[in-house]
């Protein structure tokens, strides 16, 4: 237990040089998140830094056999009301146009979905798209974002032995997956993804060693660090 506490205060240490500040260049991005109420998981559809737009639809897709789509709610980020295809279709579909054909910039929730989980045993991935030609500004040019869905699991980003707890044992876990001594589970190595950059290396532990060190970093974002 020494040696543990010594390495976390050693990396606390060599780490307070560094600064750590957020992206400045986030792109525009349709994005996913969830909160988990039992068998209840409410997916909240987001729009981030949005440049200006007129019009758009947006295919959310999920895994059928773990989740049941319950209901699908327009918060009205734009005023006007959005379309949806019928919830028991997959993927659904979301759709919006301004009426007065005006660049409408807000960011927020554009629609809210209610799913049950029918199976809890498994990682259940929602994912976001969209054809280039159905996202537009009022000079019906097409506006690019990025789509970042996310996953629905009972288990937090971090824990990596799953066993309800986010400790040393969860970093000692990724270290013997990169070793080879020990393998996460396929299906559950996004747990182990702890700075979300789509790869798990020598830096998901280290970000892990950080949080539980009480550094002012996020399980599950990425940070940046400058010199």
């Amino acid at each position: 237990m020494k040696k543990i506490v010594s390495a976390l205060l050693s990396l606390a240490m060599l780490l307070s040089a560094f600064c750590f500040t957020a992206n400045a260049d986030e792109k525009p991005t349709f994005l996913a998140e969830y909160e988990l109420d039992g068998e209840l998981a409410t997916v909240y559809i987001n729009i981030h830094n949005n440049p200006g737009i007129t019009g758009l639809q947006l295919s959310v897709s999920y895994l059928s056999e773990a989740l049941e789509l319950l209901s699908v709610e327009d918060k009205s980020l734009f005023g006007n009301s959005i379309t949806h295809s019928p919830i028991s279709k997959n993927p659904i579909k979301i759709s919006w146009y301004d009426d007065n054909s005006a660049n409408r910039t807000e960011n927020g929730t554009l629609a809210v979905l209610k799913f049950r989980m029918t199976d809890s045993s498994v990682p259940c991935e929602i994912s976001l798209s969209y054809k280039p030609e159905n996202v537009f500004n009022s000079s019906f040019t097409n506006v690019e974002f990025e789509t970042k869905g996310c996953i629905i699991s009972r288990y937090s980003i971090g824990d990596t032995n799953r066993d309800g707890y986010l400790d040393i044992r969860d970093v000692t876990t990724i270290q013997l997956h990169l070793a080879e001594l020990k393998t996460i589970p396929e299906q559950f190595l996004f747990l182990a993804d702890t700075n979300v950059d789509g790869d798990v290396n020598i830096d998901d532990a280290t970000h892990m060693q950080m949080y539980l060190a009480h550094f002012d970093v996020v399980l599950g974002k990425q940070i940046q660090v400058n010199t």
